[in-house]
């Protein structure tokens, strides 16, 4: 949402210990959404299974977290690995689809930034709309499931999540910027 600020150095113009410390934060950035996701992924999974008891919430949150992690690392590998491919087929002889591969490596990162980003706010926003009584209430009694009334209601829904979301991200970052100047 916030573009992070740019070094007035060219990348290029980097020395391999400044490098070294960019790869870190970057790393770092990407444990701390990993783990964001992670505790979403778990809450959701959690919400679902209330109902059981003790020994079947502990079960079926389990599984659904190995799953998912299983998941999303699998397809994070294929993605990372998508420009090692390109170069393979280029050595193969087949550089038109080695180059396509290796050019869609940053179309599909900064597509990925924009729809996770998207993802988080709307998990982050539906895990407070969903604890918040009257917005939640609201919705299960508007829920018809025929027609447009239904679009209407998961649109809102939707559109309530993303709102909230962005505001508990903003408060985040409000949070960050008064711990960071103490």
């Amino acid at each position: 949402i916030f573009p992070h600020n740019e070094d007035s150095k060219d990348k290029a113009e980097l020395t391999d210990e400044e490098v070294l410390v960019q790869e870190k934060e970057n790393i770092k950035d990407a444990v701390v959404t990993d783990f964001v996701l992670s505790i979403e992924i778990v809450l959701i999974a959690l919400s679902t299974v209330m109902d059981k008891s003790l020994t079947e919430q502990i079960i079926i949150t389990s599984l659904v977290a190995f799953a998912a992690t299983v998941g999303v690392y699998g397809i994070v590998a294929l993605i990372v690995r998508l420009d090692d491919l390109g170069v393979w087929f280029v050595k193969r002889g087949q550089k038109e689809v080695g180059v396509f591969l290796v050019k869609m490596m940053s179309v599909i990162i900064v597509a990925l930034g924009y729809i996770g980003t998207t993802a988080m706010l709307l998990v982050a926003g539906g895990i407070f709309t969903h604890n918040i009584h009257l917005l939640h209430s609201f919705f299960e009694s508007n829920l018809t499931f025929s027609g447009i009334a239904f679009l209407i209601t998961i649109a809102s829904e939707i559109g309530v999540s993303l709102i909230v979301g962005l505001i508990a991200f903003m408060l985040f970052r409000v949070f960050k910027t008064i711990s960071k100047k103490n």
